[in-house]
């Protein structure tokens, strides 16, 4: 009766007692983690991810189990890999000793738990359990040593107890006639995880802290070899094993006795305890969505119902600022409308000049289901718009409060001191009726677009913002406005669109229509996310708004540091100059420069002597109105004789009155910015600083998928707010990974503050990488939130003009996409225009036969030498001898990379390169080596491609992987394969159909060089020379590396010299 009534724990009571290490229980259950190669034909018990969820609940849970069993099925394979390395075995005296060498893993010294704290009131469980682990790198290589010492806190470690079995216990279990698991084979018995709480070196010193304990004037270099790691196990499985110790009695063993192996794993890979904890809080939690994105989230409703056309809060007049470049492109990129041109003052514009403002139809009030509760009044917008903060004086006002003094006020435009918090009154909701003409935009086909003069910011270069020379196709613009209306905005962006210029263009357009929001920058990989930050840092938007999180800083190509610290000192920095500024002026004025000595003080010097002398001045100008009065009644004409040209003509009252009014510009943006950094000065402390930048300064956040779901609990008890989320690359990230950063943030009042969710992606290409076959094609766990959206029919504008490759290379990709055309650049540009030197084609198929090695009749072809790490020295050394070809002929190394479809082919053509290029002045190594998915997102002019196989087509079957694959190259794509196998593939034939219509060996012109004066149009392959094999091709290269030795030798004498390749050096790569 009991066992039949008693209510059954909810999901979210199991989850939150389930460990989230994996054990040797679940490691290699088939059950749960199946391992074979997945068809279809049989039903699996796993949760699958489909269109529709039950509810946010639902959703997270199915992603939860999926998640973790992903984790798990990714820690297995890292385990048998070990396992098979380390050659745990058995000496004479029963010891288990290790005779192998794994770069992951390292023999216990000693393993002590050295604290088990009580359990919290209502738990049943300790509050922590905190063991050391004592490890000996000696022995060890130098890069090896250098990987371990490099652990530290938050890492997440594996621990394991390897009892290897009898030689007859492994035959038994073949004998019988199954297939013995790698824990069998080895004796792996147990498996525990673990997270890194610090390191110490054997003089107890801590390593590796980023906690502030040690600063950065007392570090010094590790001592002695050994290292103390302190770790913190899992609480609830340490319960577990204790209970399961105490049932079965005297006879159990204690699993936490005998570890003798540790294992570490690639960062990158090891973040799963993290995102699954922070699953596990959203599911704790009352996740509140945006009434408008819920319904149709969860894949309910009217899939056009977050479409910003949709929603009652629409902005009818958007400020494109320098969206277009004139007139003419106004009227292109809305061709459904008709443009009508106004002044400022409502008057036609017969000659109108960028910037443009645009007023739109008024749209019909919608009435959709599932928007109840969408519409806000002005009030409640506009507070929380005040509560992201504003654009003049963000800073003063918050720290002016938290020091208890009384602040400066802030300095507008009309010179009159206002509230810091005014400017954030400004909402989505702008008056479309207050812009000149609005009245006539009644037509549901016209538009108005109003042209305007921008202010003049001030007689400095620096001062003059950057504008935009980009031509934006009518398709960005409607993604443009898209993006900048509230709602749910997709895009989705072919190879070679401009999806990262629309992006950025987007952000700036929402930056000055929106000043008091926050934007957050999502990117599933380190390198999009930069190109994104270095595009936005060359349009109008200040640098001190920029913030980039994350590690991947520091491979911007700035002289400028985004991180967190780095835009701290910059902020102090800044400081330092705005404050000599000041006294300059003060010194100029003749009053005591103790007024520059910090922000407030400088404050009260903006209103006692340059606020007070601009409001004079523009009393007397006004009351005297003459040609010449601006420049003699000036009051700042000193603090400004430094400016490159003349301030002042005397010709005209209304120029001269601008360019003053330009010059008080300056002067307010400057005290504005000594406002924003007097917060900075009253914070003592480097975390307090790095706080108050992240949650009040910064207006527009980067940072990847992966760093948004690890911090999220960090940025939940720092007040993290933002009201816009962008996502690049949305469709190669995680649909997990996708959800968590629209919820970084705690609501008000039971209301979601996200505003806008605009995503930007390509699901024709790669999709989010599952390693398991199970789970990717069973589960659907390799959707991602991307693809899901168009599968449910929401409506999506798709880039339609490519400006990347040559029109002939686009068509080995475009038949994928609808409408795919060319921009001018790839019709008009000589670049474009002319052939490849020494190339009979743009584009060509090799035909690589099997190969032959010296004296050795054996032919070859693919190779496997362990299992799917497929190898081809037959193409390997004809691409190389190609890539050694184009080099001779005067090809950049920078300009080529070489792609491969696996992993072994990638290692080996990395060998053969070392082994007959790097060392070669002729040659050098190319601009890069990577797998075809590494490359995704990457681009070159020359692209050398392997397809390895020979036996079966593998996964470049997929059309998404050859959509990538084809679509890396700007100028010219060689790929080396087995034509026979190739060409009878079904999905490939498309692609193959252009390929094949040319030779299928290299047809060259081996006279041809890059510097020819004269080159052949694109498309003229002339009459070229025919390699009929790889051998004569090889002879070809010899004769020309040759002719360069003695050209090179003869210039030598010659006193020439000659210029060295330049060399690459390849960046480190996880294995695709």
């Amino acid at each position: 009766m009991v066992s039949t009534y008693e209510r059954r724990r909810f999901q979210t009571e199991i989850i939150n007692d389930m460990p989230l290490y994996p054990t040797e229980a679940i490691l290699w259950d088939e059950n749960q983690v199946p391992s074979v190669h997945y068809t279809g034909e049989t039903c699996l018990a796993l949760p699958k991810l489909n269109l529709q969820f039950l509810d946010p609940t639902d959703y997270l849970l199915r992603n939860f189990n999926l998640f973790r069993l992903e984790a798990t099925y990714e820690i297995r394979e890292d385990i048998a890999d070990v396992l098979g390395r380390v050659g745990c075995t058995r000496d004479d005296d029963d010891n288990v000793v290790f005779k192998g060498w794994a770069r992951m893993a390292l023999p216990l010294v000693d393993f002590a738990v050295i604290e088990v704290q009580k359990p919290n009131v209502g738990e049943n469980r300790p509050a922590s359990v905190t063991a050391d682990i004592v490890i000996n790198t000696a022995g060890l290589r130098g890069d090896v040593r250098s990987e371990w010492d490099e652990v530290k806190q938050h890492d997440v470690l594996f621990l394991m107890t390897i009892d290897p079995p009898e030689p007859g216990d492994v035959a038994r279990l073949t004998g019988a006639g199954t297939v013995p698991s790698p824990a069998e084979r080895h004796g792996l018995s147990c498996v525990r995880g673990c997270e890194v709480l610090e390191v110490k070196d054997e003089e107890g010193s801590l390593m590796n802290d980023f906690t502030g304990r040690v600063k950065r004037e007392d570090w010094k270099p590790p001592a002695g070899l050994k290292r103390t790691i302190t770790v913190a196990l899992d609480t609830a499985q340490y319960q577990m094993d204790m209970n399961h110790l105490q049932a079965v009695g005297a006879g159990a063993e204690d699993p936490y006795a005998g570890f003798n192996l540790l294992m570490r794993r690639k960062p990158k890979e090891n973040n799963f305890k993290a995102v699954l904890e922070s699953i596990r809080d959203l599911m704790n939690e009352v996740a509140i969505m945006p009434d408008w994105l819920e319904k149709v989230f969860l894949g309910y409703g009217d899939p056009a119902a977050a479409m910003y056309q949709n929603l009652p809060n629409q902005l009818r007049t958007i400020d494109f600022k320098d969206t277009f470049l004139d007139a003419q492109h106004v009227r292109d990129s809305f061709p459904g409308h008709t443009v009508q041109f106004v002044d400022p003052r409502g008057q036609p514009d017969e000659a109108p000049k960028r910037p443009f403002r645009v007023t739109f139809p008024a749209a019909p009030q919608p009435h959709s289901e599932g928007q109840k509760g969408v519409k806000r009044k002005r009030g409640e917008a506009a507070e929380a718009d005040e509560a992201a903060g504003t654009e003049a004086a963000p800073a003063a006002a918050t720290s002016s409060k938290a020091a208890g003094s009384k602040p400066a006020s802030a300095p507008t435009e009309n010179g009159t001191a206002a509230n810091g918090n005014a400017a954030a009154a400004e909402t989505d909701e702008v008056d479309a009726t207050a812009a000149p003409g609005a009245a006539a935009a009644a037509d549901s086909t016209q538009l108005i677009a109003q042209s305007y003069v921008p202010q003049d910011p001030g007689p400095y270069p620096q001062d003059k913002p950057p504008e935009n020379a980009v031509r934006f196709t009518p398709v960005q613009v409607e993604a443009i406005k898209s993006g900048v209306q509230p709602g749910l905005t997709m895009v989705v962006g072919p190879p070679g669109t401009g999806k990262t210029d629309t992006a950025v263009q987007i952000m700036h357009v929402l930056y000055h229509n929106c000043p008091g929001q926050r934007t957050l920058l999502i990117t599933h990989s380190n390198q999009a996310l930069n190109d994104l930050f270095e595009k936005i840092l060359q349009r109008d938007v200040p640098a001190r708004y920029l913030l980039r999180l994350g590690m991947g800083e520091q491979e911007l190509a700035t002289e400028l540091d985004f991180s967190r610290v780095g835009r701290v000192n910059a902020m102090l920095a800044r400081r330092l100059q705005l404050l000599a500024e000041v006294e300059k002026m003060a010194k100029q004025f003749n009053v005591a420069e103790d007024m520059a000595y910090t922000c407030e003080s400088a404050g009260y010097f903006w209103l006692l002597h340059v606020l007070s002398r601009w409001e004079r001045f523009q009393s007397e100008a006004q009351r005297v109105k003459t040609a010449e009065c601006v420049k003699e009644l000036f009051p700042f004409k000193e603090y400004f004789a430094d400016a490159p040209e003349q301030l002042f003509h005397s010709s005209s009252f209304a120029a001269d009155m601008e360019k003053a009014r330009g010059c008080f510009r300056h002067l307010r943006t400057m005290f504005q910015e000594l406002e924003e950094c007097r917060a900075f000065e009253l914070l003592k402390g480097q975390a307090d600083r790095v706080n108050y930048l992240m949650t009040k300064q910064a207006k527009i956040v980067a940072m990847t998928c992966t760093h948004a779901a690890l911090k999220r609990r960090e940025f939940l008890q720092l007040g993290f707010k933002y009201d816009n989320l962008l996502m690049e690359e949305s469709a190669q990230i995680l649909e997990i990974e996708t959800f968590i950063p629209m919820l970084l943030q705690k609501q008000e009042d039971g209301l979601a503050r996200l505003k806008r969710v605009i995503l930007i992606g390509d699901h024709h290409q790669l999709p989010p990488v599952v390693k398991n076959m199970a789970f990717q094609k069973h589960s659907h766990l390799d959707q991602s939130l991307f693809t899901r959206f168009v599968r449910l029919g929401m409506p999506y504008l798709q880039l339609n003009a490519q400006g990347r490759a040559r029109p002939g290379l686009a068509n080995l990709y475009n038949w994928r996409y609808q409408q795919l055309g060319d921009l001018p650049n790839v019709q008009q540009q000589p670049a474009y225009l002319q052939a490849n030197a020494g190339l009979a084609f743009d584009y060509q198929f090799i035909d690589v036969p099997d190969y032959y090695l010296p004296n050795d009749p054996t032919p070859r072809g693919e190779s496997e030498p362990i299992p799917h790490f497929y190898q081809n020295v037959g193409e390997a050394e004809y691409l190389v001898t190609w890539y050694q070809y184009m080099r001779l002929a005067g090809y950049p190394a920078n300009k080529i990379s070489i792609l491969t479809t696996y992993n072994g082919q990638k290692a080996l053509l990395r060998d053969v390169i070392e082994n007959r290029c790097a060392g070669h002045p002729a040659f050098g190594r190319p601009h890069k080596v990577a797998t075809v998915d590494k490359y995704q997102g990457q681009q070159n002019d020359y692209i050398l491609l392997s397809l390895v196989r020979t036996r079966a087509v593998g996964h470049i079957r997929d059309v998404r992987r050859l959509v990538v694959a084809m679509s890396r190259s700007r100028l010219g794509l060689y790929i080396f394969g087995r034509q026979s196998l190739f060409a009878n593939c079904y999905e490939l034939q498309p692609t193959l159909t252009h390929l094949l219509k040319r030779p299928t060996v290299p047809a060259l012109h081996p006279r041809e060089h890059v510097q020819d004066a004269k080159k052949r149009p694109v498309g003229v392959s002339g009459q070229p020379l025919l390699m009929p094999s790889y051998q004569h091709m090889a002879q070809l290269v010899e004769e020309k590396r040759l002719e360069w030795e003695a050209a090179t030798a003869n210039a030598a004498v010659a006193g020439l010299g000659n210029a060295a390749p330049e060399e690459e050096v390849y960046a480190e790569e996880d294995d695709a």
